[in-house]
């Protein structure tokens, strides 16, 4: 069954290094898949940078919950959905305000120093002011899976493979293979 619960409010936060970054995030893990997926909250302090360019060897896809998140050319702001895929090039990278983001890991996140020879604006997606019905993103076959659809609250969604799902003021919930489930705000759902 469903357990819907804002991740902000849970106790076991661990620090989390990321490379070339000015300092560490504070993060919980949720989730982790059997593929090695992995779906985690991370709280990102003011003044957080990475000014260094370079790519995860896997694909992330991410809500920003609370703050602002600036990601090469885009600032993501609270209720925005981000998608980066696969050794997809990242500029400078920020923070100015104490930022919250859900984020899913489709793999290790593996980060490659690397200036990126042709540095791919188009590569990044951002959706703001999704509606009722909108495919964020569909499965691509590039070794990303499943699909994330932005549902309404009250609508009742079921998810053969399972996945999860996070509303837009922030609750998160694992949803179990062929579970029904009552969204109780508008949300990203994700499919595994």
């Amino acid at each position: 069954m469903s357990d819907w619960k804002d991740p902000r409010s849970l106790t076991d936060w661990r620090v989390l290094p990321i490379p070339d970054s000015s300092t560490h995030v504070d993060a919980v893990r949720l989730h982790v898949g059997s593929d090695g997926s992995s779906t985690l909250l991370v709280c990102f302090p003011a003044g957080w940078t990475r000014a260094v360019e370079g790519f995860y060897e896997c694909a992330e896809e991410f809500v920003v919950l609370e703050g602002e998140l600036h990601l090469s050319d885009f600032v993501f702001v609270s209720g925005d959905h981000g998608w980066v895929p696969a050794r997809g090039a990242r500029g400078l990278t920020q923070t100015l305000v104490k930022t919250y983001a859900l984020a899913h890991f489709f793999g290790f996140p593996k980060w490659i120093n690397d200036r990126v020879a042709e540095f791919d604006r188009t590569a990044t997606k951002r959706h703001r002011n999704c509606e009722i019905g909108d495919l964020i993103r569909g499965d691509s076959g590039d070794g990303t899976h499943g699909s994330t659809y932005f549902r309404g609250a009250g609508e009742n969604v079921t998810i053969e493979t399972g996945g999860e799902a996070i509303t837009v003021d922030g609750l998160w919930s694992e949803l179990l293979p062929d579970e029904i489930v009552t969204l109780p705000a508008n949300a990203f759902v994700r499919s595994n």
